[in-house]
């Protein structure tokens, strides 16, 4: 009996990933579509996880939502190197978009956490919360950050970017003249991030050994 409720449960956390990983598919996450798209009496899905908020948050649980810092380095190795803490920080920034595009189902999220609050945006707020913690150990202790440099606030300011770019990559387009979602665009942004990087990092550098 115990097997059968897992198997039913797996199912059904199953489907809320497979609307998720669609285009828009946080505008028909429901009950009853999660009920069509697994084959599970939505009287269990009530049963089982005590509505939709409930559920959201047992899929979050389980789900690979969140890139690792060390998924995003391994995917930038320069992340890790030994070099400065701009171009090191700029190829992070650089893995952690790759690992996000890797999750349809998380880009769709963060579109979803944009727009409202939801069971999902919260998960995604303590992830976020864990990764900045892994970079501050991982990055920020390994290399040397300018005194006058509010290093959270600039690694704030680029995730924003970085996880609104990659999930409006997803629908096409171009976004301010650039496309997210193709390898040029990317190659574009990949440059921009790292150019504002070294502006702001060398800037409070020079300021310093001016005073």
């Amino acid at each position: 009996m115990a097997r059968d409720r897992a198997r039913t449960e797996e199912k059904i956390l199953a489907a809320v990933g497979a609307i998720l990983a669609e285009p828009g598919g946080s505008r028909r996450i429901g009950i009853n579509a999660i009920a069509a798209r697994s084959g599970v009496d939505k009287v269990l899905i009530y049963r089982y996880f005590g509505g939709l908020d409930g559920l959201l948050a047992a899929f979050a649980a389980k789900a690979d939502l969140w890139p690792t810092v060390a998924e995003a380095m391994s995917a930038a190795p320069e992340a890790g190197s030994d070099s400065d803490l701009a171009p090191a920080f700029a190829a992070l920034i650089r893995g952690y978009i790759a690992a996000l595009r890797r999750r349809p189902a998380t880009l769709e999220a963060i579109a979803w956490d944009m727009s409202e609050k939801n069971a999902l945006g919260a998960r995604l707020d303590a992830l976020r919360t864990e990764w900045r913690r892994d970079v501050t150990l991982r990055l920020f202790r390994r290399h040397k950050v300018p005194a006058k440099v509010d290093i959270e606030a600039v690694m704030a300011v680029l995730a924003a970017a970085a996880d609104h770019l990659a999930a409006r990559g997803r629908i096409g387009g171009e976004f301010y003249g650039v496309a997210p979602g193709d390898a040029d665009g990317q190659r574009r942004l990949d440059a921009a991030f790292a150019a504002i990087l070294e502006g702001v990092l060398n800037y409070a550098q020079r300021k310093k050994d001016s005073a």
